[in-house]
């Protein structure tokens, strides 16, 4: 399904997840919300399995936590608020259960919510910087994916294009296999990073990837909206 995202195409990757969903492997249905995050264009059906995750008491916290990104990329500060206490609590109750690095990531993201960048941007690469390291290649949530992403987009919208390609070029490695879905999205990011630096052969070069991919280069941009609550 990671390749299916990758390449576009999202019949494929829907058919691919449905069928893993009707087998008895219910964790699939989360894969829409991973890759909505990415830019693929499985909104509605992220918006359902985000419901899901959240109105069942037995959906693994890395699960809730890309419900509450979600609810943070709509703006919905509410609800990102909601699910991240809700796994403050989880956390509480039990410590076995690895919740800090979600809770952090959903604090950046309600401070992205609330206007202020800088306190979103330090927090993304403090959850980023501390987030386990072990069983990346194949999790779900412990790599992180749109963090890193976002992460890259807010620091190229700040003009620090430079950082924002080196934040990026982690999606070109081949584990966490989760990374795959983000891959066009971080190659666009890429390319307009290079243009702003005036380098325009590796633009090229990002171009070329994208085209070799069948992907479309213009992306939908997925990031949280950084309207100031009133």
């Amino acid at each position: 399904q990671g390749v299916l995202a990758a390449e576009g195409r999202t019949s494929e990757l829907k058919a691919t997840i449905e069928s893993a969903i009707a087998a008895g492997l219910g964790l699939a249905r989360h894969l829409y919300v991973l890759d909505a995050l990415g830019g693929v264009n499985v909104g509605s059906d992220a918006g359902a399995a985000a419901s899901a995750a959240i109105a069942d008491p037995n959906t693994p916290a890395s699960m809730v936590w890309l419900a509450g990104v979600w609810h943070a990329h709509l703006g919905n500060s509410a609800m990102t608020r909601l699910i991240r206490d809700s796994l403050v609590a989880r956390g509480a109750r039990d410590a076995s259960v690895t919740t800090q690095p979600y809770v952090r990531s959903l604090n950046a993201g309600l401070a992205l919510l609330q206007g202020d960048t800088a306190a979103a941007v330090g927090a993304l690469r403090t959850v980023l910087a501390s987030a386990p390291q072990t069983d990346l290649d194949w999790d779900l949530g412990n790599p992180l994916a749109p963090d890193r992403l976002l992460l890259a987009r807010l620091l190229l919208a700040q003009g620090h294009a430079r950082d924002a390609i080196r934040t990026a070029d982690v999606f070109d490695h081949p584990v966490p296999i989760v990374f795959l879905p983000y891959l066009p999205a971080s190659l666009e990011l890429r390319r307009r990073a290079a243009e702003a630096l005036g380098e325009t052969r590796e633009a090229h070069g990002y171009t070329a990837r994208l085209t070799a991919l069948g992907v479309s280069r213009h992306l939908a941009t997925v990031t949280p909206s950084s309207t100031p609550e009133a």
